[in-house]
């Protein structure tokens, strides 16, 4: 019995520790996910960002952060606008 718990504490540790590692890469290629949303490009700050589902989003300061959180449909927005950003060619 001791045998099996171990197995399957093992098997949770290892997967929750590959979630973790999923939700560490950021969206829009590091971009503040606020100017991604408002259709540009820009710097952002891996130290200020929000995390929804196994996705994280980064930004330029603590304002933009807040803004992206009142906001009803600033994902879905940023998502769209990235599909054409994304095929720019950066400067």
């Amino acid at each position: 019995m001791r045998l099996l718990f171990c197995i399957l504490f093992l098997c949770f540790a290892v997967s929750q520790w590959s979630y973790s590692q999923e939700v560490k890469k950021p969206l829009y290629d590091g971009n503040c996910g606020w100017a991604i949303h408002k259709g540009y490009r820009y710097e952002a700050d891996p130290k200020i960002f929000v995390v929804e589902g196994i996705d994280s989003i980064i930004f330029y300061n603590e304002r933009t952060k807040k803004l992206w959180l009142k906001t009803k449909n600033a994902r879905k927005e940023a998502d769209i606008n990235w599909e054409t950003l994304s095929k720019e060619k950066k400067d």
